[in-house]
């Protein structure tokens, strides 16, 4: 679990210093976790998905691979994604 917390925070920091998006890790479950995304330019688009998975990427390995299994808008400016491992 550490490996992970340690993994997502190097994560989070990359995506936070390339984006105008804000992202940040609420909770870590066991096999996944929740991330809070903030941000006047996170409105509902086409494209909107696009920000929840470029964390994804930013996470990714050989060993380690997860997909959104949720997303809960909270208010125009601001979303609660769960991520959860993929198992393959």
């Amino acid at each position: 679990m550490e490996d992970l917390r340690e993994k997502l925070g190097k994560a989070v920091d990359n995506y936070n210093k390339y984006r105008k998006i804000r992202a940040d890790i609420l909770r870590i479950k066991e096999d996944g976790f929740v991330a809070r995304f903030t941000g006047e330019n996170l409105c509902y688009t086409c494209c909107l998905y696009d920000w929840f998975e470029d964390l994804i990427y930013e996470i990714e390995d050989d060993k380690l691979k997860f997909k959104i299994s949720k997303i809960e808008k909270i208010s125009d400016s601001e979303y609660h994604v769960e991520y959860s491992m993929k198992t393959e």
